[in-house]
């Protein structure tokens, strides 16, 4: 499994509602991980090809159909996949291994 040091991470931030909790968990991600990219979900197909290394949803204006193609490719593919919430905010996560629970961990403790 890759470290968070090395990790290339897509995030999909969506716009400016709630801007400072997702603000946080990005500057956070952005400080452990070597690379992030925040494209709106368009790299995250990437992380079948080992271009990206974890897909992130921060977007809370985003329906679980919308993700649901992408949930699927990647279950399928044998990442975990995860949506929880954190302090009443939604989080699609999506990677692999110590990865998955080290990025995790990070979006919890900053956002709470």
């Amino acid at each position: 499994t890759i470290s968070i040091e090395n990790a290339v991470v897509d995030i999909d931030f969506g716009g400016q509602e709630l801007l400072d909790w997702k603000s946080d968990a990005f500057r956070e991600i952005a400080r452990a991980a070597y690379r992030t990219r925040v494209s709106a979900g368009r790299f995250a197909l990437y992380l079948l090809t080992g271009g990206i290394n974890a897909f992130i949803v921060l977007n809370p204006t985003t329906k679980l159909w919308d993700q649901a193609p992408r949930i699927i490719l990647f279950e399928e593919a044998g990442f975990t996949v995860e949506q929880f919430e954190v302090d009443g905010h939604k989080v699609i996560l999506a990677s692999k291994g110590e990865l998955f629970l080290k990025i995790k961990e990070i979006i919890i403790n900053t956002v709470r």
